[in-house]
């Protein structure tokens, strides 16, 4: 009889063991799924490595999460304060090495090195500086100074002219408008000084010489026209300009044959006035007609929250278009939600062959698919946004959002040289290290670094010579990483806790970046407890405004609004998130709608019986209505 009851006892037994162990396989076959579907949706997914790259993709991602998991944690840090310390990064050192293809979003007046524009022309014994106004030219009579101008003192601080770097970057640039200004003020600055012929063929031998350094083989410039002047003060024709420029890239190929060559794109500055805008539309198409190779589309360009709109000259972008012409606008280079980020449904609808920086449109679902639909890349700027006050840890940039949907992108820095930047290392530097996940490593650069030829203006023959050249290249690349001897999985806790069929996610920071993961939330209708200030005081983020939970808002993700340790943290209850959440998440024109959303939701969300449900929801409306009265009352 024992021996019976043990047998069957071990019978139970086992079959117990055997159905928790097929749960747990079920469960992890279920997780694997997820995963891979996450990163079938990345960017880079379609890239194949082969042979020696697999080698050196482990080295590279050796290195890579070695510096993740390091105590300095540079990817988090300001570009400046981390700027001496990637000199020892052996990740940034391979980055420098590797062929970066084409550089698509540059500004050749803040490209060359600040160095170089003290010693060449701040140097100049015949440099002269406006009397009213910190603008610098080389003539004696000019309309840039109205008061007159007089010799550049040996005295002056000159780097300070062209130079933004500061080892204090958050006090010196505490509003994107702070570095913005400076930006500006450098570009007013020089740019008469510029268009002295002499340095101007110097100014840009000395951007294609910095460009080769820097391992890229082909560029296209964003170029503000203006008219030259020599010693004798003669002045030159926009055509001269054009074909200066070509003899410049002409001589520097034939020491270089293993450079592309450079095109031109028109620039207007979108804060002058109507007329001169509409002007220079015409000397664009002008200029494209006889230099349809050089000159290949046209931009609006500067200060986008302080210029003029897209929208506000249609009736030209679309006369152009109707000649032929492309565009490369500059559209959503803001932190906003407004008129501003508009510009981006305009370039869309003028169907731009590129999105100059797109920074919002992470924050634009509609938009987003659009520009992935269309094969539209957006021309990334992670550095740039970092310095100009958009971001400050990479980590938040909302390009890692694009990356994650496969948006096509191709990287640029802006105005290197004005920003103190080491070419275009720190922006790829930055991207595979703050903004792509833990586990990729050289299948997303070679994709980035691939993207830049395939979304060139180049005609198939150029096309085909610079793929070859760029795939010779890598290979050599690849060949160095091999002389060399954690998106951390923290965040797959998502994957666990869905698998897991939890009522809701707290916090959900991560959520953004896994755009599969994010919809189930939608479709299982799981509200992500949102914590926007408790983030940013344990050193998630520093501006609000960059918050993820305003992509979740957008993609109308169920949210109920938490703090977290509110005593602890010295909150002041809910209202500090409440207030973040409409006027740093929220878009510009939301108001009463959506916090009335946000409050509804904590009860709909809360873990009630139906008449408790009933009765809050009614105490509730009865509350809200007060709350309006008071509102009123206040006018």
């Amino acid at each position: 009889m024992k021996i019976f009851i043990l047998s069957t006892f071990s019978i139970i037994l086992a079959a117990l063991l055997a159905s928790s162990v097929d749960a747990d396989q079920a469960y992890q076959d279920e997780r694997n799924k997820i995963i891979q579907e996450e990163n079938k949706l990345r960017l880079g997914y379609d890239m194949k490595l082969e042979g020696d790259e697999k080698k050196a993709d482990e080295i590279f991602l050796k290195h890579k999460q070695e510096e993740l998991n390091g105590e300095s944690n540079l990817p988090s840090m300001h570009y400046y304060r981390a700027k001496t310390s990637l000199q020892k990064s052996k990740v940034y050192q391979l980055i420098k090495k590797m062929p970066k293809g084409a550089s698509l979003n540059i500004h050749p007046p803040g490209a060359v090195s600040s160095e170089w524009l003290v010693k060449n022309i701040a140097s100049e014994t015949n440099l002269r500086k406006c009397k009213d106004k910190e603008l610098l030219t080389f003539r004696e009579k000019s309309d840039v100074c109205k008061s007159g101008s007089m010799v550049v003192s040996n005295s002056e601080d000159k780097n300070k002219w062209f130079n933004m770097y500061t080892p204090q970057p958050e006090l010196t640039f505490n509003s994107s408008g702070a570095a913005f200004g400076q930006l500006c003020d450098m570009f007013d600055r020089v740019d008469d000084a510029l268009n002295y012929l002499p340095i101007f063929k110097a100014h840009y031998k000395q951007f294609l010489e910095e460009l080769y350094k820097d391992n890229v083989m082909y560029t296209e410039v964003r170029v503000k026209f203006s008219e030259l002047y020599d010693g004798t003060n003669k002045k030159y024709s926009f055509d001269d300009v054009v074909k200066e420029i070509e003899n410049v890239v002409k001589e520097f190929k034939a020491k270089h044959p293993d450079f592309i060559g450079l095109k031109i794109i028109y620039a207007i500055l979108r804060n002058e006035k109507a007329e001169e805008i509409r002007k220079n539309f015409e000397i664009y198409k002008d200029l494209r007609s006889k230099f349809p190779n050089t000159i290949i589309g046209l931009d609006f360009v500067g200060w986008e929250d302080k210029g003029a709109p897209l929208k506000n000259f249609t009736n030209e972008f679309l006369s152009a278009k109707q000649d032929g012409s492309k565009f490369f606008l500059h559209a959503g280079e803001t932190n906003q939600l407004g008129s501003t980020d508009l510009n981006l449904v305009d370039a869309l609808v003028l169907e731009t062959t590129r999105i100059g920086h797109g920074y919002a449109l992470a924050k634009h679902p509609v938009l987003m698919k659009m520009a992935k639909d269309k094969k539209i890349p957006v021309e990334l700027c992670p550095v740039s946004n970092q310095i100009n006050g958009f971001v400050a840890d990479l980590r938040n940039h909302p390009g890692s959002i694009l990356m994650s949907e496969n948006v096509p992108i191709v990287l640029g820095n802006d105005s290197p040289g004005f920003m103190a930047m080491d070419g275009l290392s720190p922006d790829y530097y930055y991207t595979i290290m703050s903004l792509a996940p833990y586990q990729e490593g050289l299948k997303t650069l070679k994709k980035l670094v691939w993207n830049t030829i395939e979304y060139a203006q180049l005609n198939e023959e150029e096309k085909k010579k610079a793929q070859d050249l760029l795939k010779e290249k890598w290979n050599v690349f690849i060949k160095e990483v091999l002389k060399q001897e954690q998106f951390g999985w923290t965040d797959a806790n998502l994957v666990d806790a869905l698998l897991l069929n939890t009522t809701r996610i707290g916090h959900g920071y991560a959520l953004v970046k896994h755009p599969f993961l994010m919809k189930k939330v939608k479709e299982k209708n799981i509200a992500v407890e949102l914590c926007p200030v408790p983030n940013q005081i344990k050193g998630f983020i520093r501006d609000l405004r960059n918050h993820p939970g305003s992509v979740l808002m957008l993609e109308n993700a169920p949210i109920v609004s938490g703090n977290d340790s509110p005593g602890f943290m010295n909150i002041d209850g809910l209202s500090p998130n409440y207030y973040y959440a409409i006027m740093s998440l929220a878009p510009y024109q939301h108001g009463l709608k959506t916090l009335k959303r946000l409050v509804w939701n904590t009860i709909k969300y809360a873990q009630l019986t139906g008449e408790e449900k009933k009765n809050a929801e009614i105490l509730l409306k009865k509350k809200w209505n007060v709350f309006i009265k008071e509102i009123l009352k206040d006018g």
